[in-house]
């Protein structure tokens, strides 16, 4: 992912439920894009999500549900916000 294109990372607020694709998409409210890494332990918004394009190293659960992928290492599963059911 390309970090100047997609700069906030946006903290999981305390005694908050683990990462799911609609509670990033619940913190991620007022911008276009949404992406989730290494099993949720990161989302971020922004306006854009680089140049990048597709990878297949986003193969890793999200902790909050194991019927969503959440990235991988190093790799974003993106998603336009609020439509959490178009993966891009």
């Amino acid at each position: 992912m390309d970090r100047a294109a997609m700069l906030m990372l946006m903290p999981q607020p305390d005694g908050q439920d683990p990462m799911t694709i609609e509670l990033c998409a619940a913190l991620c409210t007022g911008y276009r894009y949404m992406g989730v890494q290494n099993g949720g332990t990161g989302c971020f918004c922004g306006a854009s999500f680089g140049r990048y394009g597709v990878s297949t190293n986003c193969t890793m659960y999200c902790d909050g549900n194991p019927g969503e992928l959440c990235g991988g290492a190093g790799c974003n599963s993106i998603w336009l916000v609020p439509n959490t059911t178009s993966w891009v």
